[in-house]
This record gives C-alpha cells, sequence and structure tokens, in this order.
C-alpha cells in the first residue's frame, strides 16, 4: 500500500510545544466511482483553530 504524508495532532497542548508531528499512513484506496483523491499542495490553521489544537 502507498503511503502519504499527514500533520496529525498527537495531543491537545500549546502551539508552541508543537503538538502537529509530520508523519506518514496509509494512502486510502480508491474503491467507488463517486471517490476521488486530492493532492494538497498548502493548507493553513486559522486562530480559531489553534484554540481546538490547544484543547
Amino acid at each position: 500500500m502507498q503511503k502519504m504524508k499527514v500533520m496529525m495532532l498527537s495531543k491537545c497542548a500549546p502551539i508552541e510545544t508543537n503538538p502537529l508531528k509530520l508523519t506518514e499512513i496509509d494512502r486510502h484506496e480508491i474503491s467507488k466511482p463517486n471517490e476521488i483523491l486530492l493532492k494538497i499542495e498548502a493548507c493553513g490553521v486559522c486562530h480559531s483553530q489553534l484554540h481546538g489544537i490547544e484543547g
């Protein structure tokens, strides 16, 4: 199975402690005709999402 890189929240913690970790997971296999797989070039996190990350 192919792998893909993801940013995964390891735990709720202050953003200064880097709770988002770059890791690799198994890539989802497309199994239905109405599914697509998108390649994300960049993404952002808004300030309100930081509150969720920090718990």
